[in-house]
Order: C-alpha cells, then structure tokens, then sequence
C-alpha cells in the first residue's frame, strides 16, 4: 500500500527532512527518519531504523498499541523508500562501507 507522505524541503538536520502522513490515521505527527539498516542473518534479513516524533498535533499519545501500529507504519514507509529507490535508481547509500566490494573504482590519474 503506498503512503502518502508531506515532508519538508529544507533538511531538519545533515541529512534528515522532517515527514508527516497525509489522510492517515497518524497524520499530524510530524517525525524524522535516522539510521535504516538491514540486518543478515542466515536467510534472513531484517529491517532496523530510528526514528524521532517531532512533532505531535494529534490526541492521541504514541504508547504501547499505538506506537506498535505507527512503528509498522514507519515501517512500511521505510520499505516503500528503498523500493521506489531502487526502482528509479536513485537510492542514496551514505555512512558506511560496502563490505562486498573487492576493487577500487577510483581510476588512476594520467
């Protein structure tokens, strides 16, 4: 299902823009993205991401089922990036080491 999804154009911080839900049982709370990783584990692999609550124009107060269903939302936002990414090539990697690569691209100066 794809989110709809308002975010600011100015970043909130290095490399973070703040995110609201649109027409959503969250909408009004505004919220960063941090660190996203996906951890291996056998033939496993799992999602792991930070995130920060901003903002919260709503009454509702994120705790215990609530935060569990907004996690899964932010979640599934988190799977919606990288696919949409993907798809249009234009999924950025920063911050760490690709621990696969075995040559250097950098090529030799003339």
């Amino acid at each position: 299902m794809t989110q709809k999804l308002k975010y600011n154009k100015e970043p909130y911080g290095d490399h973070e823009y703040l995110l609201e839900f649109i027409d959503h049982t969250f909408s009004g709370i505004k919220f960063i993205l941090g660190k996203v990783q996906l951890l291996e584990q056998n033939d496993n692999c799992t999602l792991k991401y930070h995130y920060d609550i901003i903002e919260n124009n709503t009454e509702m107060s994120i705790k215990h089922e609530l935060k569990q269903s907004f996690e899964k939302y932010v979640g599934d936002l988190v799977v919606q990036m990288i696919d949409d990414g993907l798809l249009n090539n234009d999924l950025i990697y920063y911050g760490g080491k690709d621990e696969n690569r075995t040559d250097n691209i950098k090529q030799p100066s003339t």
